[in-house]
């Protein structure tokens, strides 16, 4: 990746691979951000601490023409808790279809009009006690309710074709440090492979905290 930096009152420190030194950069928010610049699709971004209430995230992404789906999943081990998934004429479609995928088991289908076209892109996941509000671009396109515990979520996955240029993470409670995968913390190896034909997807040891979740 490009770059990851948390934000923190005011004043904080990015660092690069490119870069011997941290360089100080300043941000205008008061509430601590996670960061994470120029990501690839596909990819899988952990999250070392589950939603809380008001938690968001915010994908700032560009669809060039010709892309045809981007996919944006919430992850908890081999769970998808939530699955936003946008069709820009996939299968003669241009709507947006979200769903769970939870033991193994697609659930019910939303479907809604795609509101956006190509170009820049914005999705904007907030957690609420009973759900989940999706908006794109600024539009409300949707209020997904909790299908698992939003506090079990482990990772932003990134599938299909876009082109993403930062995350912001914001509203967590940024208790511990936000970093790579670590398999004591999520209970399992990681989601490797995963947006390929190869993925396959991780299973929690026996006896790990997170089995409470489900």
């Amino acid at each position: 990746w490009g770059g990851v930096h948390t934000v923190k009152l005011h004043l904080v420190y990015k660092v690069t691979k490119r870069e011997d030194k941290p360089r100080r950069i300043h941000s205008l928010s008061t509430t601590t951000m996670h960061v994470v610049h120029n990501v690839p699709v596909p990819s899988v971004i952990p999250m070392h601490e589950g939603f809380t209430g008001n938690a968001r995230i915010d994908v700032h992404a560009h669809i060039h023409h010709g892309y045809e789906r981007f996919t944006v999943e919430l992850l908890s081990a081999h769970h998808v808790v939530l699955h936003v998934d946008f069709r820009f004429g996939y299968m003669g479609e241009t709507i947006v279809v979200m769903n769970s995928h939870i033991h193994g088991v697609w659930g019910e289908e939303m479907r809604v009009v795609n509101p956006v076209g190509h170009g820049d892109f914005l999705l904007t996941i907030r957690a609420h006690h009973s759900h989940y509000e999706i908006s794109v671009n600024g539009i409300h396109i949707a209020h997904f309710h909790h299908r698992l515990p939003m506090e079990c979520v482990q990772a932003l996955g990134l599938a299909g074709f876009g082109e993403v240029r930062s995350i912001h993470f914001t509203g967590f409670p940024f208790a511990t440090a936000w970093g790579d995968h670590c398999e004591d913390h999520f209970g399992h190896a990681g989601w490797i492979g995963y947006g390929t034909v190869d993925y396959i997807a991780p299973v929690i040891v026996a006896g790990h905290r997170y089995h409470s979740y489900y």
